[in-house]
């Protein structure tokens, strides 16, 4: 009988074989490998989030100044709108303060005229009411005929009748001057319508006056009165310088 053959000698090494080993090494190789690929993805990703990060900043800072240019390039608008709404609205305002002042001097110049109107009115009622009580004047008439007769006799000097002050023709004279004196002051006054009473009284006016004023230069002289009876000289003189016109 053959005796049954040996096993081959197993080699171990610190009580384990070798195959234990080697299989430990790869799996040690396996997990140092493992450990330094999630080292390094895990690196990959800090790089991705970082580069995440700065492109996330750099978006916010692209937007931030995209927004900050907006709102200055709508404060500019703004801006603009405001003055030109501020110049409208002076414009506007000015438009509205010349046409109120345009409103104020028509109004004005109307009540002005309406004034002048109920003036002159009243001037020519007072300057009719005037004529009517000296045409009824018998003091007057008698001035005036006395003047008439003294112009047809061609005897138009009335000074001598200054020596009796007390004489007819000389308080007669003196009447028709107060009389005429009166009236132009009052023409002076703008109490009569001096128009009215040109057209109605100016031949009888210069006509008598032309015989009255040596008689009034003589009684200025004599009475050292240079104002007397001027009123009426002024008003004869203007009459004279722009005469009645004949209306056809």
């Amino acid at each position: 009988m053959q005796p049954c053959p040996c096993p081959e000698e197993i080699h171990r090494y610190l009580g384990e074989t070798i195959g234990f080993w080697i299989q430990t090494a790869a799996l040690i190789a396996s997990a140092v490998g493992a450990f330094l690929l999630i080292l390094d993805t895990r690196k990959g990703i800090e790089r991705q989030i970082k580069a995440n990060h700065e492109a996330i900043d750099s978006q916010i800072k692209a937007n931030q100044q995209a927004v900050d240019a907006q709102i200055a390039a709508n404060h500019l608008l703004v801006d603009a709108q405001i003055k030109a709404n501020q110049a409208s609205g002076d414009s506007q305002i000015k438009a509205n303060a010349a046409a109120i002042e345009a409103q104020i001097r028509t109004s004005q110049e109307g009540v002005e005229k309406q004034v002048w109107a109920a003036s002159k009115g009243q001037e020519r009622r007072a300057t009719i009411e005037l004529m009517l009580n000296q045409n009824a004047d018998p003091e007057l008439k008698k001035a005036t005929n006395f003047i008439k007769d003294r112009h047809r006799s061609g005897d138009t000097n009335l000074a001598v009748y200054i020596q009796d002050r007390k004489s007819p023709e000389y308080l007669l004279l003196v009447y028709l001057l107060n009389t005429y004196e009166f009236t132009a002051a009052a023409i002076k006054e703008k109490a009569l319508d001096e128009d009215l009473l040109k057209r109605m009284q100016y031949t009888v006016i210069l006509n008598n006056w032309k015989v009255l004023e040596p008689f009034v230069i003589v009684l200025r002289n004599t009475d050292n009165h240079g104002t007397l009876f001027q009123e009426i000289q002024l008003m004869a003189e203007r009459w004279k310088l722009n005469p009645l016109r004949k209306e056809v």
